[in-house]
């Protein structure tokens, strides 16, 4: 069994003192990056919400299209016809456009259920509890801002 004195023990809080510099290094360089990256993103915010806008609007019309043309077609071209058992395809391919528009309207709400939850935890995280009194105080140190104890000592 080994004891920590002597030469031992200053062995130790060399290393432990290494590391804490390489830790505290790294924070740094980690919030620097970190910072300057969200700033970097807006215009693929921008990019990523206007396409978003616009497959939403390509979904709505395909659907107005469908409950308008599609759907009314079917019943119009259904209803005109002199046979005992009128054609199934006017009823089917407004089946299939609604089949289409349902599973588009679902991968699409997925989506944005998968984007929407992430964000709004962070919004959560960053309105009601960092940016209190208290929050600054408990994180400044991983998000690399000033203390507010300690106006001298810098981040």
């Amino acid at each position: 069994v080994s004891t920590l004195t002597g030469r031992s023990l200053v062995e130790i809080s060399t290393a432990v003192r290494r590391g804490g510099t390489a830790l505290e290094t790294f924070r740094l360089g980690f919030a620097g990056t970190w910072v300057s990256g969200v700033g970097s993103w807006i215009d693929f915010i921008k990019t990523f919400e206007d396409a978003r806008h616009t497959m939403f609007q390509a979904m709505c019309m395909f659907c107005v299209m469908h409950a308008a043309l599609v759907s009314n077609a079917a019943v119009w071209m259904t209803r005109r016809s002199k046979a005992k058992y009128p054609s199934s395809t006017p009823p089917f391919v407004s089946w299939f456009c609604g089949f289409c528009s349902t599973t588009l309207a679902l991968i699409f709400t997925g989506g944005l259920v998968l984007t929407s939850i992430p964000v709004s935890e962070a919004c959560h995280f960053w309105r009601y509890d960092l940016m209190t009194h208290e929050g600054v105080a408990d994180y400044y140190q991983q998000v690399g801002l000033a203390d507010p104890t300690s106006p001298t000592r810098a981040p």
